[in-house]
């Protein structure tokens, strides 16, 4: 099967692909979603919705994060991830050091904002005096950029694994694609506008003085008022 086709019989499949829509035939102006970018359209309208949802779930948990601190455990067995939203951050520490006794699933369970911080300055020391009680080398590896903290402490046992994210850089990444797909949309109401009030054709445009129920370089069908 061959899929690349060049030269003369490569011109031949296009004209012959064009064959199958009249509008494309008869030069006038194209009706389908797949040429007109309707569906292109609906599908940027999804994306700017689903950011913008995102965006303020995310300014909701920052507020929340403030009154109450929200912990969302993951229990499975030898590794356990634990989530905290607290003090307008998101943690979440791997562990694999100290098996869980309890059962496997999923908890949810609120505390005071300042638990998270606690709890993790005490795993830190007993990840520390564990190893000097038991004579360990243990690793350590720590950094922070663009607002995202973490560390890892490894001995033989297990890692230890430590990730603070702040939730404001991640309100504004969701709201840039609602922020920008708004301004478009005003900019553009505001030009199709102004061309209307000077006689031009709202999408393109061209000067309607001759042609005013019908744009010839564009087809759109302008309505007075």
């Amino acid at each position: 099967m061959r899929f690349a086709r060049s030269g003369a019989e490569g011109r031949e499949h296009w004209r012959a692909s064009r064959q199958w829509h009249p509008a494309l035939v008869a030069g006038e102006p194209c009706v389908c979603p797949l040429y007109n970018g309707s569906m292109r359209r609906r599908f940027t309208a999804m994306l700017v919705g689903l950011s913008l949802v995102l965006c303020v779930a995310v300014i909701g948990v920052w507020v929340r994060s403030y009154w109450v601190a929200d912990r969302i455990r993951w229990i499975g067995g030898a590794r356990n991830v634990t989530f905290w939203a607290s003090r307008g951050s998101v943690r979440c520490w791997g562990n694999s050091l100290w098996p869980e006794m309890t059962p496997r699933g999923l908890a949810h369970s609120q505390h005071i904002p300042e638990m998270p911080r606690a709890v993790e300055s005490v795993m830190i020391r007993k990840c520390l005096q564990s190893a000097v009680d038991g004579g360990e080398v243990l690793e350590y590896a720590q950094w922070t950029r663009f607002g995202i903290r973490y560390a890892r402490f490894s001995e033989k046992r297990g890692v230890l694994r430590i990730i603070r994210v702040r939730l404001w850089p991640i309100a504004i990444g969701f709201g840039i694609l609602p922020t920008v797909y708004t301004a478009r949309d005003l900019r553009s109401r505001v030009v199709m506008r102004r061309r209307s009030k000077h006689g031009l054709c709202p999408t393109c445009g061209y000067d309607l003085r001759a042609t005013p129920e019908r744009c010839p370089e564009c087809g759109k069908v302008v309505t007075p008022g």
